[in-house]
């Protein structure tokens, strides 16, 4: 176990809580070190993702759920796994007067549906993909989402106040089709991970 400037370090079967901070094995994930990002947003220009990646400020993923099914048998009965469910992805964005976040979501919503014409339109048009990319503190990847069939279920909406001058956020909710992590590059980041390890420990040992 590697002591770093922690010299009093008890490890894991000890006491001390300097064990996280000696080694970077146990480097807590920050809450705050994320991006969100959309390979495109439907009825705008190619450089509103990257305004968008920056206008966001909270992100709720979706979680998969499993439903079950019962199968019985005399008096006993047995549960497996039944029909898998997605739940929705929720995202607040800082509303940016410069970059005119309101309107352009409101385009990419018109996608789906236009009030002015009252027709739907179709999937292939208004779904896009997002990725959810998790940092360490410096900056390197530690882990990767991707969701697919992404599109947006109301018209991006806020609220305003005379009660106060705070920043004014949007909320979207999204529709998810698919999501699962990329551990391809998760398998890339435990080696590159190891290496920085095995480097922090020999330059303890010297």
């Amino acid at each position: 176990m590697p002591q770093g400037c922690y010299p009093n370090s008890k490890g894991i079967g000890g006491l001390g809580a300097s064990v996280f901070a000696s080694n970077p094995q146990w480097e807590a994930q920050r809450t705050n070190h994320f991006e969100v990002s959309l390979t495109y947003i439907p009825g705008n220009d190619t450089q509103f993702p990257q305004e968008f990646r920056i206008a966001v400020s909270e992100v709720s993923f979706p979680e998969w759920s499993i439903g079950d099914v019962t199968l019985y048998m005399g008096n006993q009965s047995v549960k497996v796994a039944g029909q898998p469910e997605l739940g929705d992805a929720t995202i607040t964005l800082n509303d940016y007067i410069g970059i005119d976040l309101e309107n352009r979501l409101y385009r990419w919503w018109r996608k789906v549906y236009d009030p002015e014409t009252g027709l739907m339109g179709l999937a292939i048009d208004y779904k896009t993909n997002m990725k959810l990319i998790m940092y360490a503190p410096d900056g390197s990847m530690e882990r990767s989402w991707d969701c697919y069939g992404v599109w947006p279920t109301a018209a991006p909406a806020g609220s305003f106040s005379y009660e106060g001058s705070d920043k004014r956020t949007i909320d979207m909710t999204l529709k998810v089709d698919n999501m699962y992590p990329d551990l391809d590059a998760r398998e890339g980041i435990r080696e590159e991970a190891a290496e920085i390890r095995n480097q922090f420990i020999s330059g303890n040992r010297r």
